[in-house]
């Protein structure tokens, strides 16, 4: 339960480190291939640099609906929300925090989909390219095929491919930001 976001914020910074740590522990060839690809340093930093956003997901509808309600009463702004798959998807932009690499702190609140049956919590950390193109992102899930679910890259709005991880959770690649991702929603 969100009550108070102070856990979620004392944990962002924690839940991002250990779950870039786990990818990079899963592959270390991807690791290096990936940096070589997309030209930043091969270490933590450099990877938590191109934090965009992170994904909390809810156990049910009720639940959804109360973190709204709860994260309506702070300095987190809606900036939208949409129907993505049979499930509501809500994305929030505090006020004045960021993340590592000071970009705004974005939060994104997702319902489940009646076929998925996820714990509750941050299970997703999502990387925004900094080439920002579709053929970047066909590159990156060439260099390991075999470590990425390539499904997202069907998705015309926000394409993107992911990694899961061994702890339920998934690193995502996008190669635009969920704010603009909203602004074209918006504009269409």
């Amino acid at each position: 339960m969100f009550q108070n976001l102070e856990p979620i914020f004392q944990q962002y910074d924690t839940f991002i480190d250990s779950n870039l740590v786990r990818l990079v522990q899963k592959n270390e060839k991807f690791f290096s291939d990936f940096c070589g690809l997309i030209g930043i340093n091969k270490n933590l930093e450099a990877l938590k640099s191109l934090v965009t956003h992170i994904g909390y997901r809810c156990i049910s509808y009720d639940n959804y609906d109360r973190k709204k309600i709860e994260l309506a009463a702070t300095d987190l702004a809606l900036l939208g929300e949409v129907k993505i798959g049979g499930r509501s998807i809500s994305t929030w932009k505090h006020q004045s925090k960021t993340f590592a690499n000071r970009s705004p702190f974005i939060l994104e609140l997702i319902a489940p989909k009646p076929t998925n049956h996820y714990s509750e919590g941050l299970q997703i950390v999502a990387l925004l390219l900094p080439t920002q193109d579709l053929e970047a992102l066909n590159r990156l899930a060439l260099v390991s095929p075999y470590l990425f679910d390539i499904s997202g890259l069907d998705n015309q709005l926000n394409p993107h491919v992911e990694i899961p991880l061994d702890n339920g959770h998934v690193v995502k690649f996008h190669i635009r930001s969920l704010e603009d991702v909203i602004a074209l929603e918006r504009a269409s």
